[in-house]
Parts: structure tokens; sequence; C-alpha cells
């Protein structure tokens, strides 16, 4: 059994999570949407995904939303998950929480 990764954060803050992953080969896209635990969606992130110089070698993943969206964010346990996409292939990621709180220093 997995267990779910959780990432913490604070509200108000440019939101950037970057990894590397091995995929097939083939030319990839994604998506991720945020989410509340009642699956209200909260944001679409903005997924880059950078090819490997070689099949055998990971792709860099990054996922972003900006500050001013994340101020908006509710403070609570968020959720998310990647779809990648390439030619009739569908994979997705585990489920990731994103434990949403606020700022202590202002501004």
């Amino acid at each position: 059994m997995s267990r779910l990764i959780e990432i913490p954060f604070k509200s108000g803050s440019t939101f950037s999570l970057a990894f590397s992953l091995l995929l097939p080969a083939g030319t990839w896209t994604a998506k991720a949407d945020v989410k509340t635990l009642e699956r209200v969606l909260v944001e679409h992130l903005h997924v880059s995904i950078a090819a490997p110089d070689a099949p055998e070698m990971e792709h860099i993943v990054l996922l972003t939303a900006d500050y001013p969206q994340t101020a908006l964010w509710p403070r609570e346990r968020l959720i998310s998950d990647i779809l990648f996409l390439s030619d009739g292939i569908a994979i997705r990621s585990a489920s990731f929480f994103i434990l949403n709180s606020e700022g202590i220093t202002d501004g």
C-alpha cells in the first residue's frame, strides 16, 4: 500500500514542485488540477515537461501556480494528481496532498 505524499504550502506564495520521471518514448503533455477533498476545483496548475536528451533518461516535470492565484486557495488540505498524455496513452500519477495554510510574515 502506498502512502500519499503531503506537501506543506503557504497560501499566497508561488507554488512550485519539480521532479524527474521516466516515461515511455513519445511526445508528452500533462495537466494537473488542485481540488478540495470534496473534489471542488481550486486551480488548474501549469505543467511544464522537458523531454530527455536520450530515451532512457527521465523527463523533468515542473508544476506551478502564481502567488496571486494561490492567495485565493482555501486554507485546508487540498488534493491533486497529474495526468500525462501521449499518442493515445494516459498515465496518472499517484494523488498527493497540498497542506495549505496561511503565512505568518506579512508582505
